[in-house]
């Protein structure tokens, strides 16, 4: 299928009909009507394929610029075209009618009035050419004759007359006429076009695609499905353009990009030199006015109106107007009657990066002024003042510029804010100004160059240590914080006064709390406040009820508390992602996996990439304990992503604490390989690959442990585990829930032949997990205690074990624990085992867990048992029939398409399509590709 047809079906459809309705004797004609590069041109190109598959007689003429002006010139060219020989009569009209032509122009100084439709011969010559096609389709031996015409606005205007007249005799003709005009462009005679298309049978509008629509574009065209962010990227730059987005797809191919999430981010930066030069000539055919008013309004990004053109390019407001007016139907201009904003950035782009610098930079400056005069609001102003070239040299522009900066690092996009704030540090600040700019320049830098930031915290100290005290924020000491940069920490932390300790420094202490399992030693009692007066109070307390493993009703009191409110800001996110650890350490799974959801969805909308990485490996983590496997493999390979897209690349311990959770994470549902690889191969820089061996991650310690184990080596587990936990204890975390290392320690040891040492920490354990009271935690020991357990006493552990966890929200642990149990009863209870086999195979499968699946079916069958019938879903529960349905739905067939291909009846295809949406989850087509590419995934 031609790409350039996508979401074109009813344009085909009635040029389809009309065809159709010629080789039925029926005269007709359709009027197609878009802006440039709609896809007219396209259309027109399979409407006469489908006529010469037909057997019609197709007759084809495009408008010209050029040749608008030649009067005849379509008329005669395409009655030629069909093998007309234009009679004597006819031929003697025209030098009659040409000569009459040339004299009025000689007179009028060698320009030509517009054809006089009172001449003598005019009526005449255009009467003779309607019975001369009349003629010829009458000896086209019953064939239907198609007259395709491209660009009619530029056809000349005595053959415009000849199509006028030719319409009102249609019906009478087995005749169709097919043509496209441009909107936006005048043409050669704007009231006779306006007749045209009124009197035409049947018109239709090409809107630009949607975001399927775009989506399926690029498939076709690039053979690579796009990813989302780069359909949205797509429609954004091309506003759904045929035509733009066929040049995007060109310059993404030049450059060797794909559509994916890397594309993406490349696309806003692309622009095309032949885009620029057909542009030129498009908008000097529209007026003098278009380009340098089309240019203005690609500087100023949605802040022009016809005022402002007018003020910056001298060129009078009404001649403004009517060059808006017609860009707005060429599409090249939003219809917006208070801002003249394009509507395409491809293009825009492409136009400015083809203009000079120097005069670009110009507008830039003249457009701040200008803003600033009409009171427009800071941060428009300001984006221009970072583009221009002129000096800050007024008060005014400073101001402008600051307040710029902080909304930017409001709504979270902090290279815009240094942008601002280095412009604004050009200016005339006092000194106290400039500690302020300082330190807001450092919380924007934190986000992305950490030691960066650290050295414009000592600055503004230097500068003025109580002033720098004063404006520090409790998102900048969590940001500095949040991988122990101790220049900065140090620098902020003496310059704050001992209150404004006691109400942000909490903050830091909890960000820490998040990337490490203790408490950051440089802010260790007695140098650290009391967290009582902190905004992060509730959750700090019900941390520190947590680490001293109890009592639960009361952590988890305390997290809810800390749970409620908005996500504005860092800290706020921080103590929402605290709450919903303190959560899921208490079992109550599915309340933090929502919290965790909520504190994903504003990270990412807010493109706050460390905040969303950290949080998608707890929620990796949450996931895994909910035995949803497919799902915590998802929340890994995403933080893993963003990693590789340098989210955390200023910040390399709290990457290595996401690396540590994404393996231990990854063993946890049994991707052993992939958590060896991701260890071993590296999928960071040198700096996080190094701090994540270093001998200060605590949490790569424990995740070296749980490797070690997978290596057959547990006396290197054991001491890792031992390690993990005597850093943890040291620093008052006692919980077992925080990471079960007592447990995988015993584990080890048993394994490595040291029973007393097991039961040692075994014993440990369980009294705090039955402190703490979460089935979990206390599963988790009880687990391991049954393997250094044997007979009837290791299976009455491990039924213990199930009833702690069948009303609990820990699948993963229930389901391993039937497995045990299963194995366990294998030869002393046939029918207990293959009862337990049975029920973690209804729990591998509600979680999707098919490795388990499979391990569980092979040893119910060797006990002479079979897994449990399961009502299916998703792509496996489809009917052969559904599936072959679905599968040419999934590529664009339409339901009447599918029946006739299959041979059944269209109703069949209805029935068997919802069968399949409601097997699959989803509510219709429009989501059938995306999740079986997902599913098949």
């Amino acid at each position: 299928m031609d790409a350039r047809l996508i979401e074109r079906d009813s344009a085909m459809e009635a040029c389809e009909e009309s065809v159709g309705l010629a080789a039925s004797g029926t005269g007709n004609s359709v009027i197609v009507r878009g802006g440039a590069g709609s896809g007219k041109t396209a259309l027109l190109d399979w409407t006469a394929s489908h006529a010469n598959d037909q057997g019609a007689v197709v007759l084809r003429f495009r408008g010209s610029h050029a040749a608008h002006d030649l009067p005849f010139n379509a008329a005669t060219n395409i009655l030629t075209s069909l093998g007309a020989e234009l009679s004597v009569d006819i031929i003697g009209l025209m030098h009659e009618f040409l000569s009459a032509e040339a004299e009025a122009a000689a007179v009028l100084g060698g320009h030509p009035p517009a054809p006089s439709t009172t001449h003598a011969h005019y009526r005449g010559i255009v009467r003779e050419l309607v019975t001369t096609l009349d003629a010829l389709t009458e000896r086209a031996a019953g064939r239907p004759v198609i007259l395709v015409i491209d660009n009619l606005h530029w056809l000349d205007r005595p053959s415009m007359e000849w199509l006028s007249v030719l319409l009102e005799r249609l019906h009478t003709m087995p005749l169709s006429l097919v043509a496209t005009i441009c909107d936006g462009l005048q043409g050669t005679d704007a009231d006779l076009l306006d007749e045209l298309a009124v009197a035409s049978m049947r018109r239709i509008s090409l809107k630009p695609l949607g975001r399927t629509g775009i989506a399926d574009f690029l498939e076709l065209r690039t053979a690579d499905q796009p990813h989302p962010s780069f359909v949205d990227a797509a429609l954004m730059a091309t506003a759904g353009n045929p035509l733009l987005l066929d040049t995007l797809a060109t310059l993404m191919q030049d450059r060797g990009l794909r559509c994916d999430e890397h594309g993406a981010a490349a696309v806003p930066t692309l622009t095309a030199e032949s885009l620029a030069l057909s542009l030129r000539v498009r908008l000097r055919r529209v007026s003098p006015d278009a380009l340098p008013t089309f240019r203005i309004a690609a500087v100023m990004d949605g802040d022009a109106t016809v005022r402002t053109i007018a003020e910056l390019s001298g060129i009078p407001e009404a001649d403004i107007s009517d060059s808006c007016h017609a860009m707005q139907r060429l599409g090249l201009l939003s219809d917006d009657a208070s801002r003249i904003v394009v509507t395409q950035p491809l293009l825009a782009a492409s136009i400015l990066q083809d203009s000079s610098p120097a005069v670009v930079r110009a507008v830039h400056v003249q457009a701040a002024n200008l803003l600033h005069a009409f009171g427009a609001p800071d941060h428009r102003v300001a984006a221009h003042l970072l583009f221009g070239n002129g000096p800050v040299d007024e008060p005014w522009m400073v101001t402008t510029l600051l307040a710029a900066a902080r909304t930017a690092l409001s709504e979270n996009t902090p290279s815009a804010a240094i942008g601002y704030l280095q412009r604004a540090l050009e200016g005339p600040l006092e000194v106290h100004g400039q500690v302020a700019a300082l330190v807001d320049l450092a919380s924007a830098t934190a986000h992305v160059d950490m030691p960066g930031a650290a050295r414009i915290i000592d600055r503004a100290v230097k500068l003025d240590p109580e002033a720098a005290g004063r404006y520090m924020n409790a998102d900048l000491l969590a940001l500095l914080t949040l991988d122990e940069c101790r220049e900065g920490v140090e620098s902020a932390w003496h310059a704050l006064t001992a209150a404004r300790r006691a109400e942000i420094g909490p903050d830091a202490l909890l960000v820490h709390r998040l990337t490490a399992d203790t408490p950051p030693p440089l802010f260790r009692q007695p140098r650290w406040p009391e967290p009582t007066a902190g905004l992060s109070a509730p959750i700090l307390q019900a941390w520190a009820v947590a680490d001293a493993a109890g009592p639960i009703d009361r952590a988890v009191s305390l997290a809810r508390r800390a749970a409620h409110g908005p996500t504005h800001s860092l800290t706020q996110l921080l103590r929402k992602l605290g709450a919903a650890r303190i959560l899921t350490m208490a079992g109550e799974i599915k309340e933090a996996s929502a919290l965790g959801d909520e504190v994903a969805r504003a990270a990412e909308s807010r493109k706050m990439g460390s905040v969303l990485a950290i949080t998608l490996v707890w929620q990796a983590h949450t996931a895994a304990r909910a035995g949803l496997h497919d799902a915590a493999a998802e929340h890994v390979h995403r933080s893993l992503r963003l990693l590789d897209e340098g989210s955390l690349s200023g910040q390399p311990k709290a990457a290595s604490a996401v690396l540590a959770r994404a393996v231990t994470t990854l063993l946890d549902i049994g991707a052993v390989d992939d958590a060896l690889r991701l260890f071993h191969e590296g999928q960071l820089d040198s700096a996080v690959k190094a701090t994540s061996t270093s001998k200060g991650s605590s949490a790569m310690t424990y995740a070296i442990g749980r490797l070690r184990m997978e290596e057959d080596n547990p006396r290197g587990a054991a001491e890792a585990f031992i390690s993990y936990g005597k850093a943890l204890t040291d620093a008052g975390v006692l919980n077992p829930a925080t990471a079960p290392w007592r447990s995988q320690a015993a584990a080890a040891l048993a394994q490595a032949q040291d029973t007393e040492g097991a039961r040692s920490l075994l014993e440990e354990e369980l009294a705090l997990a039955s402190q703490w009271g979460a089935p979990g935690a206390m599963a988790e020991a009880m687990l391991t205690q049954s393997m250094l357990l044997e007979g009837h006493q290791a299976i009455s552990t491990l039924q213990g074990v199930v009833e702690l966890l069948r009303p609990s929200e820990e699948r993963a642990l229930l389901a391993a624990t039937f497995h045990r149990l299963g194995a366990s009863l294998a030869d002393v209870d046939l029918s207990g085992a293959r009862d337990a086999l049975r029920e973690c195979y209804a729990l591998a499968a509600a979680a999707s867990n098919h490795e388990l699946m499979a391990h569980v079916r092979g040893e119910l069958q060797s006990l002479g048992g079979r897994p449990p019938r399961l009502r299916r879903q998703g792509v496996d529960g489809l009917t052969t029939s559904e599936r072959r349905v679905v599968n040419l739905a999934s590529r664009g067939r339409k339901n009447r398409e599918i029946a006739a291909e299959l041979f059944v009846q269209q109703r069949t295809v209805e029935i068997h399509l919802s069968n399949a949406y409601r097997k699959l989850g989803i509510a219709g087509r429009d989501e059938l590709k995306g999740v079986l590419n997902h599913l098949s995934t």
